[in-house]
Parts: C-alpha cells; sequence; structure tokens
C-alpha cells in the first residue's frame, strides 16, 4: 500500500489551456506488440528461448507498446504518453490510497490514507495540506503542513501524533524517500486527528514568523 508521500508527492498535473471553457479530458488507451530488428539490438539472449538464429527470443525482439491519449474537446489541449512494457491493471482511488474528499479543519486540509482494521478501522495515515491545495489530489511538496499518525494509547486506545513543516533536500530526486524530513514531531498525544491538525497548524505559523524573522534580520 502506498505511503502517505508516495501516494502525492512528485506527480505532474496535466494542465488545460488558459481560455478552456469545459475543462474535461477525454482519454483512451492502445496497447500493441513491436518487434526489434535482431541482432541490431545488441541482445544476446541467455534464456534458452531462441533458436540458433536468435529470432525466437521473445523478451529481446517482442515488446508491448503502450500509447495513452488525453485530449480536451473544449480547449483542444493534448497530451500523448509512449511507453514499452507497460502495466495496466483496473483499480479503485481506495486501492491507491487517493482521497477525493478531504476535510477541512482549522484551515487544512486532510487528506486520508487507507482505513486498516489494526487501528479500528482508522486512517493509517492522514497528510496535512496548506489551504493552497485547495483540496485538490495529488498535493505538490509545497503544499505539504503535515503528517498525522494513529498510535495505541497508554491504556490501549486509539490516539493520535503528528509532525510539522515538511522539509524538502533539493539534492534528493523526487520519490526518493530521503527527500523529505520534519522540522517539529509532537512530544504530546491527541485525542483526535483534528487536535493533531490544530498543532501542525500552530506550528507552520511559528515556523513561517522564524523564517520572515530571519529574512528581515539577514537583509540588514
Amino acid at each position: 500500500m502506498p505511503d502517505s508521500l508516495e501516494t502525492h508527492l512528485g506527480y505532474q498535473r496535466l494542465d488545460h489551456k488558459q481560455d478552456c471553457k469545459k475543462p474535461s479530458f477525454e482519454i483512451d488507451l492502445r496497447q500493441s506488440k513491436g518487434y526489434r530488428d535482431y541482432p541490431a539490438s545488441g541482445h544476446v539472449c541467455t534464456a534458452g528461448q531462441h533458436d540458433e538464429d536468435g529470432y525466437d527470443c521473445d523478451h529481446a525482439n517482442t515488446y508491448s507498446k503502450t500509447t495513452i491519449r488525453i485530449i480536451c474537446q473544449s480547449c483542444e489541449q493534448a497530451y500523448e504518453l509512449r511507453g514499452e512494457d507497460v502495466t495496466l491493471s483496473s483499480r479503485s482511488p481506495q486501492d491507491l490510497a487517493v482521497d477525493l474528499h478531504p476535510k477541512r479543519t482549522a484551515g487544512l486540509y486532510l487528506y486520508e490514507g487507507p482505513r486498516r482494521n489494526i487501528y479500528n478501522g482508522q486512517p493509517e495515515w492522514i497528510l496535512v495540506a496548506h489551504n493552497e491545495a485547495g483540496g485538490r489530489w495529488p498535493v505538490a511538496e509545497e503544499h505539504v503542513a503535515g503528517i498525522i499518525f494513529p498510535k495505541s494509547g497508554k491504556r490501549g486506545g486509539l490516539k493520535w501524533t503528528a509532525n510539522a513543516g515538511m522539509q524538502i533536500n533539493p539534492t534528493k530526486p523526487r520519490g526518493d524517500f530521503f527527500r523529505h524530513t520534519w522540522e517539529r514531531y509532537a512530544d504530546t498525544e491527541f485525542p483526535t486527528p483534528a487536535a493533531a491538525a490544530k498543532w501542525i497548524g500552530a506550528v507552520g505559523a511559528e515556523l513561517y514568523a522564524q523564517r520572515i524573522a530571519a529574512q528581515k534580520e539577514n537583509e540588514k
């Protein structure tokens, strides 16, 4: 199951043209078989799947081709995606851990992850985004405010903990787990996700004020 950051970060939103009156994409897909000239590919098969001339080697000479066309009939913006050996599966938003209807709390958006029985049916994680995210998905890196996790309380009940102030290491590529760290880790347990979100909002405001003060100090 995807984790909180993997679900949202690193994706590119496909935009319509600026004057689009009815933004809506039509998507179609074509999958077919492609053939490579052999031995021009430079492949030497060691799998024992070819004849003496090498022309029966499926994993060298043939491959699946996938073409996806994404077109808006209103503004006529079009995209085309091509790839080889692409896996296509029919999934639900829940399978992908995508929350299409995030809750609003304390001026923040709360995107719930998959629900797990181990947490009494509560989300495995909740990604918290600034108001600028607009309730859309995926969430951009600059809009992430924090993350909320469930945990077992001292008496066995369900409590919540949180991290705030995501930092990005630009030297790490998108999708790298070590690209993201947190400035603050809550040293207390919260009774509800809403309480944890309020803490994230307060920490965010504090960190923002510190950055503004540091900028003014550097400008002196």
